[in-house]
Parts: structure tokens; sequence; C-alpha cells
């Protein structure tokens, strides 16, 4: 059985993320980062593994709603 992974684009990144375009880029780009590396598709075109990206959401520091309105 073959299992297929779901490439997102850009597009789908931001939406997932909440991050801008060139954030996603930048940190794309950057070597000691732990964002997701992009799969190149095309001569123009990246892309991300869908399964990469929920593991970097669910990796992320999560804020408690009462420290956060301390602030």
């Amino acid at each position: 059985m073959s299992t297929t992974r779901k490439l997102l684009t850009s597009r789908d990144v931001v939406k997932l993320t909440g991050l801008s375009r060139v954030t996603v880029w930048r940190l794309s780009r950057d070597p000691d980062n732990d964002f997701p590396p992009s799969i190149q598709i095309t001569e123009n075109r990246v892309g991300w593994f869908e399964d990469e990206i929920a593991s970097w959401l669910e990796s992320r520091p999560r804020v408690l709603a009462a420290v956060a309105g301390e602030r």
C-alpha cells in the first residue's frame, strides 16, 4: 500500500500558520530554524508537505491565555 503525502502551496501554509508569506519564506531558508524545508515543484513553484507543517505547528510552544493577558 502506498501513502500519498499532500503538498501545500505557500498560500495554504500562510492560512494554516497565520504567518506572512515573507516570514514563511525566511523561515524555510534559515538553516538554523526548525521550519520544514520547501520542496521544489517546478522552476517557479515550491510547496511544503502537509504533515511536516502540522508537526511543526504542534511543536510550537503554547501560551496560556492568562499569561498572554498579563503583558
